[in-house]
């Protein structure tokens, strides 16, 4: 500032002071010169003021700059606040928008399935058979012409000829020259028809295949048995031959017998391995069905339109009525159903519980088959609805508890029950598949972060669409919280920020105080391109998505409003959470501890924390934080032991001397009164060692602000143990001026007066005043007694010294034996100007028959002082017109100067006094009196 207005502002201050201290002015005008005092004062440059806080504690002066802070009250601040209007930088959190992302995720129907390529050559008419050969040597032939040689069959061949002889002796040729034909040549419908009796079990092919129902033993051994001689040179087609010569090797011995001109040979059956011999034979078998299987998938990859609607209810009874162990064959009927599944012919129903029944089974080779289609079903709104019951959601979720599955094919799972979720219409999984969830996979140490991931992913859909979840439930998420990585317990936190609504808050503590801790959390929630959920440390990229510190805070925050009891542990949290750097997670957890402090106590650790943040930059966060730290000074003082000095030290200087707005509500005022009530607990426990608190007091009753009443009753209390500051007692002169302050501020006068303190002439005065007008006895002795001690405690002006004398001498009168001595001393001080108090006058009732006491009174009425009727009519009664009683004339005479109304009966005996002459004059000065009054 510069010299001039540094010398400005010291002339305010002593105008200031000069206003205070003048007792004539009005109160209201005397605080309306103050304000506009103060507002006149030069200030700092804008930048200065700034940074000057609003809760800026007095510091220590010297004794003259003290003074002038004694008279300026809290209510007119020397530095204005830069917090002045100051809005409320709390902002409605927009939480992600989770249900639009789920929506945009990819949930088409996609039945389409990628075919492998396959080779296709045009038919040529005709066929390459001769007349000339039996069937065995046409089959033989065409195995040659396809098989050995490569070449393609002719469409008579291939059409008509080899489906026609399919099944019997020459089923093994006939199905490899289909199998192989169907790799370049699309076969009719007529060969597909032939070839679809593969697809049935083993046993059911056997004998279709054979066409014979008898044993297949005695049918293959005993057929080889009788054509040994052919059979055992038979060299082509090889797989014939191979076959044979291995049942021939199992079943057949040559016996060579020796003679004497040359040796003979037997052919006979040995014996042979029943089990062995069949499961050679069904391995064969096994072969020709799988070919045919083959035969079909390669005509289905060059036309799916071959699997008709009965062809392909045949293929998936071979999975619903599943006998067949063989792995290749399983795996071609998935193959088959795979086209399948992208035409139109498809029961999607059937399949879709025949897939769940072979997920069930255990794990095979075509998973990946039936997790694509289950999962294009649950992707589907309509099918979806119709196909995953509650029965096939369980039998799904049963499968996380299966060891026989790899982690791989669980997730799978789990997203094949997320797609099902995501849709409006479906419903949300119970709580017993929620708790099974939960059990299989977040308690489990075998499962996989993708897998927790997919699994926490449902619970928060499930979320999305219910807007909650049982507390049970909850309470199981947070107890999985400390057991998984930070990922994962923030996306729990961020379930829980979801699930939680007004009515359904967390009500146990120590599950708060579990969640306590991402409250320290820098992490944030992000969307990816896939709309899946990630967590990514804070950065001024992504600093507007959501914090998980805020999300914990606003979910301790909705408990809180209710009331919730808070461990220890994560009220420390909440504290520690005002360092965090994100602004709202502050403001939120200020407001946390705030709402706490009203009906929770804090440790004295923890205000000792928050005492570093009442000043913080951050508005919301310094009017919660001073609320809170009032609230909980307040329930400190409220026990016995006197709370630290410590939190003493500038209390007075955290009384809020302006609006401090969040919102429509005002908490400047609560905090006042915190304050105020935390020094009426401790006025009683301890002195007060901070000067600037009883500023603080004087500057509250000097401008009769609202809280007068609440200050008297903390001076009443603290004068029963300790004295106060002169200037306090100076200003306690200015409570005496309103009634509804005076009997308070008299017992806390009464307790300084008790402690040997001076008080100041106006008190005294007021005192005094008191003793002489107050209508109200008792009021009229407490002043008597009072001063009666101020005498021992200092020397009382003469006025004051010999009105009290007055009184007691009244209060004498009836029991002195020396009553002339008394009377004497009211005459002479009343002849020297001075009134009685009521007290005294009461007391010469008695003894208006005296003369001297006659004189008394009538003193009193020539100094203006009104007599009472109650004595005037005693008066009255011991007036006799017929006697010289001129000094109680005179009294008369003063009544009626002093405006007092004189009663008929009086002027009765002043008329009838008229007659005699002595004092004639005397009573007629009376009536000219009351002539001129127009009486």
């Amino acid at each position: 500032m510069t010299e001039k207005s540094t010398l400005n502002n010291e002339l305010i201050n002593e105008l200031s002071s000069l206003v205070l201290n003048t007792f004539d002015i009005n109160e209201d005008a005397k605080e309306f010169l103050l304000i506009r005092l103060e507002n006149s004062k030069s200030v700092y440059s804008s930048d200065q003021l700034k940074m000057e806080h609003r809760f800026k504690s007095t510091g220590h002066s010297n004794s003259n700059k003290k003074m002038n802070k004694l008279v300026v009250t809290k209510t007119i601040q020397t530095v204005k606040s830069s917090y002045n209007n100051k809005q409320s930088e709390e902002t409605q959190m927009i939480f992600m928008n989770l249900s639009d992302a789920l929506k945009n995720r990819n949930r088409t129907l996609n039945m389409n399935t990628t075919l492998e390529a396959i080779d296709t050559v045009n038919d040529t008419t005709g066929n390459d058979r001769s007349m000339w050969r039996t069937t065995w040597g046409e089959c033989v032939s065409l195995y040659t012409l396809v098989v050995v040689q490569g070449q393609a069959l002719k469409s008579d061949d291939k059409d008509n000829y080899l489906p026609g002889k399919l099944f019997g002796t020459h089923i093994i040729m006939i199905i490899a020259i289909l199998l192989r034909t169907s790799k370049k040549q699309q076969l009719n419908n007529d060969a597909i028809n032939k070839l679809m009796t593969c697809v049935t079990d083993l046993d059911t092919f056997v004998s279709a295949a054979l066409d014979s129902k008898y044993d297949i033993i005695d049918l293959f051994v005993n057929s080889i048995y009788a054509e040994y001689n052919a059979l055992s040179q038979l060299q082509e087609p090889d797989i014939v031959a191979l076959f044979v010569k291995t049942i021939i090797n199992k079943t057949i011995e040559v016996v060579v017998h020796k003679g004497w001109l040359w040796n003979s040979t037997e052919v006979k059956q040995k014996a042979f391995n029943e089990t062995e011999i069949t499961k050679i034979i069904k391995t064969e078998i096994n072969k020709i069905r799988l070919d045919g299987l083959n035969a079909i998938y390669n005509c289905s990859l060059r036309n799916k339109k071959v699997l008709t609607k009965d062809r392909i209810n045949k293929i998936q009874k071979c999975l619903t009525n599943y006998q067949d162990n063989d792995a290749k064959f399983t795996k071609l009927i998935f193959q088959l159903m795979n086209i399948a599944n992208s035409t139109n012919e498809i029961d999607y129903k059937t399949t879709f519980e025949t897939y769940t029944n072979v997920l069930v089974r255990g794990p095979c080779e075509n998973s990946e088959m039936i997790i694509n289609f289950m999962n294009n079903q649950a992707k589907d709104a309509k099918r979806s609805k119709e196909l995953f019951t509650d029965e096939v959601l369980e039998k799904l979720i049963n499968l996380l508890n299966s060891y026989v599955y790899d982690n791989r094919i669980k997730e799978d799972i789990m997203e094949i029950i997320n797609n099902y979720l995501e849709h409006e219409t479906n419903k949300a999984l119970k709580d017993e598949h929620l708790e099974l969830l939960i059990e299989y996979v977040l308690e489990s140490d075998d499962s996989s972060p993708g897998l927790i991931n997919f699994v926490l992913t449902s619970i928060l859909i499930i979320v999305e669409k219910s807007n909650s979840l049982s507390e049970d439930i909850m309470t199981k998420l947070i107890n999985n919280m400390e057991c998984l990585d930070k990922s994962c317990s923030n996306y729990i936190l961020l379930i829980l920020s979801r699930a939680i609504r007004e009515g359904n808050y967390i009500q146990d503590e120590q599950d708060l105080e579990n969640i306590s801790h991402k409250l320290a959390s820098n992490d944030v929630v992000q969307l990816d391109e896939d709309s899946k959920i990630t967590f990514e440390e804070r950065s001024e990229k992504n600093q507007h998505c959501n914090q998980i510190s805020l999300l914990t805070a606003k979910i301790i925050l909705l408990s809180v409003e209710n009331q919730m009891e808070l461990t220890n542990k994560t009220i420390d949290n909440l504290v520690l959470a005002l360092n965090n750097d994100d602004k709202q997670t502050k403001i939120i957890s200020s407001k946390c501890i705030y709402l706490l402090s009203k009906y929770m106590p804090l440790e004295n650790d923890v205000l000792s924390q928050m005492k570093d943040f009442i000043n913080n930059q951050i508005y919301d966060v310094s009017v919660y934080i001073l609320s809170a730290y009032s609230y909980g000074l307040v329930k400190l003082a409220k026990l016995c032991k006197p709370i630290e000095s410590i939190f003493m030290e500038n209390l007075s200087s955290l009384f809020v001397t302006q609006s401090l707005k969040l919102g429509a509500v005002n908490y400047a005022n609560e905090i006042n009164l915190n304050i105020l009530e935390i020094l009426k607990f401790e006025a009683s426990k301890q002195k007060f060692e901070d000067e600037n608190i009883f500023v603080l007091l004087d500057g509250i009753l000097l401008l009769n602000e609202n809280h007068s009443i609440k200050v008297l009753e903390i001076l009443q209390i603290y004068t029963n143990t300790y004295t106060i500051p002169i200037s306090t007692i100076k200003v306690l002169e200015n409570a005496l001026g309103f009634p509804e302050q005076f009997e308070k501020a008299i017992y806390t006068i009464h307790n300084v007066i008790r402690n040997g303190q001076p008080v100041t002439n106006k008190i005294l005065q007021i005192l005094i005043d008191d003793l002489y007008m107050s209508i109200n006895a008792r009021r009229r002795y407490n002043s008597f007694k009072l001063l009666e001690k101020t005498r021992k405690n200092q020397d009382l002006p003469d006025n004051i010294f010999y009105k009290l004398e007055l009184t007691k001498a009244g209060l004498t009168l009836s029991r002195s034996t020396n009553k002339k001595s008394i009377i004497k001393f009211m005459q002479d001080q009343t002849s020297n100007g001075m009134q009685l108090p009521i007290d005294t006058v009461n007391a010469l009732e008695s003894e208006i028959k005296n003369e001297d006491t006659l004189q008394v009174l009538y003193n009193i009425s020539k100094n203006k002082q009104i007599i009472q009727y109650d004595l005037l009519n005693k008066l009255i009664d011991t007036f006799n017109p017929n006697s010289n009683q001129f000094i109680l004339i005179g009294v008369f005479e003063n009544v009626a100067k002093n405006n007092q109304t004189l009663s008929a009966e009086l002027l009765n005996k002043l008329e009838m006094a008229l007659s005699r002459e002595e004092i004639e004059d005397n009573i007629l000065s009376i009536f000219v009196y009351l002539a001129q009054k127009g009486e």
